[in-house]
């Protein structure tokens, strides 16, 4: 019983932060972040950006790019200086905690990059180690969380020999 609680309270939690965020995404980045694969929104520690990995660019074209809004206004501050897609492809992005107006990214490859919000990299992780897991053949990054007191939290999918 106190297990149906716990999932219960975790799905209304998962459900109002749903809420929040279908907020800004339409507010701010209007469809954008829709695209081939899972969008990535952001909201940064001091919440006054909101990040997003954008398929579309203003015009409508294809063009995966990062993008910073201003989190009131909706106007766009910051467009990234450079395509992210393939292995660098963005699949998460998390407040930094120490710096509240950074913000980290968790790309396809399994890097981790620390941004500025007008893009500038100012730091940079390298992917999970591969002998974690013995026959590791293929590993997924899916998802990434950073923890206020910076805890990085990663979810992946691994592939070992014969099973996954």
């Amino acid at each position: 019983m106190k297990t149906k609680r716990t999932l219960a309270a975790l799905a209304l939690l998962m459900l109002s932060t749903a809420c929040e965020f279908d907020e800004y995404r339409n507010k701010v980045v209007k469809q954008r972040i829709s695209g081939p694969e899972k969008g990535a929104l952001c909201l940064t520690a001091d919440q006054a950006r909101v990040v997003a990995a954008c398929f579309y660019n203003e015009q409508g074209q294809f063009e995966p790019r990062l993008r910073s809004f201003d989190a009131q206004s909706g106007q766009l501050i910051s467009v990234c200086p450079f395509a992210l897609s393939g292995a660098w492809a963005v699949a998460a992005i998390a407040p930094d905690f120490e710096e509240t107006d950074e913000f980290w990214t968790l790309h396809a490859n399994g890097y981790r990059i620390n941004w500025t919000e007008n893009f500038m990299i100012v730091g940079l992780d390298t992917p999970i180690p591969g002998n974690i897991a013995p026959g590791l053949i293929a590993r997924f990054y899916y998802d990434m969380d950073v923890g206020k007191d910076g805890t990085v939290y990663i979810t992946t999918g691994d592939r070992v020999q014969g099973q996954s």
